[in-house]
């Protein structure tokens, strides 16, 4: 019995002696990273194995979320000296989300990942509509999260343009008709999915016209073409064009398109050659200098895809 009672009292004080170290550690980390941060000499924090390399960007992240120091959260996020930081941050809330870790822990990563500007694919929707902000106090650090809260997704739009161009090329002669074709830059604009997509605003950009204004039409159905489709007519200039948020050209959503010109010389001799204006480089530098091909008779076809 005596034997018994002995090592149920061993086992206890084993128990106790590993939480109190547990505890030291973690205090320590708080303390060190966290309350009284100290500088490393002789040591590189990228040495660390990547499970405390996780540990220690959930405990920036929290620091973070409670102070709102960007800076110093990204310098102790480079300190770690990670391959691809916003692509750990971003793994960080995509596990954690799917063990269904700690609401405080994902909300403090959720924070920090929008602060950095990182695109993330995990979206996890608590309701209706309104963002949840660092050092908010009207928020709980614990517990579930307040009816109407989102989670993931900052109400303005993540990084990056909202439009990618999908497609931009010279048409094919045989398209255009022969050097008697048009001079036409055709614009399609499609959502996600490659649907065309109307209601939204395509400019122009004259750039051999020093002071021209801007010439922005909608993608909407039209007598010209269908839905989701704009033309430009490339009379004698070297356009570009691109998707604006308005008719007066502002804010673009996406990037500004390849320039189309109806100079021979200034077309792009791999694009001649894809559309069928010449077999090959020598042949089209000697059409060129010859100005045997089809100047200002060139048609061009650019696509924007919405990115999400």
């Amino acid at each position: 019995m005596e034997q018994t009672k002995g090592s149920r009292t061993g086992l206890v004080v084993v128990s106790l002696a590993i939480l109190a170290f547990v505890a030291g550690v973690g205090l320590g980390l708080l303390l060190g990273w966290i309350v009284v941060p100290v500088e490393f000499v002789g040591t590189e924090m990228g040495d660390l194995a990547r499970e405390y390399k996780d540990e220690f960007i959930v405990l920036l992240a929290s620091a973070y979320y409670a102070d709102g120091n960007l800076e110093k959260a990204q310098a102790r996020l480079t300190a770690l000296d990670l391959p691809n930081p916003q692509q750990s941050v971003s793994s960080l809330i995509d596990r954690f989300s799917a063990e269904g870790r700690s609401e405080t822990d994902i909300r403090a990563l959720v924070a920090l990942a929008d602060a950095l500007g990182i695109a993330r694919s995990n979206t996890v929707d608590y309701g209706a509509s309104s963002t949840l902000a660092p050092n908010d106090a009207s928020i709980p650090g614990d517990g579930p999260l307040p009816t109407g809260a989102v989670l993931f997704g900052p109400t303005s739009e993540p990084p990056g343009p909202l439009f990618t161009i999908a497609e931009s090329r010279l048409l094919h002669i045989t398209e255009n008709s022969g050097c008697m074709g048009k001079h036409t830059v055709y614009v399609e604009v499609r959502d996600v999915d490659g649907l065309p997509l109307p209601g939204e605003v395509v400019c122009r950009y004259r750039s051999q016209q020093a002071g021209e204004p801007l010439a922005c039409k909608g993608s909407g159905a039209t007598e010209d073409g269908p839905a989701g489709s704009v033309e430009f007519d490339l009379d004698g200039t070297s356009d570009q064009v691109y998707v604006a948020s308005d008719v007066n050209g502002n804010d673009p959503l996406s990037p500004l398109s390849d320039m189309f010109s109806q100079a021979d010389e200034e077309i792009p001799i791999p694009w001649l050659i894809a559309a069928g204006y010449c077999e090959a480089e020598d042949d089209c530098q000697t059409k060129i200098a010859e100005h045997s091909l089809c100047r200002g008779h060139y048609s061009y076809k650019v696509v924007f895809q919405r990115t999400r």
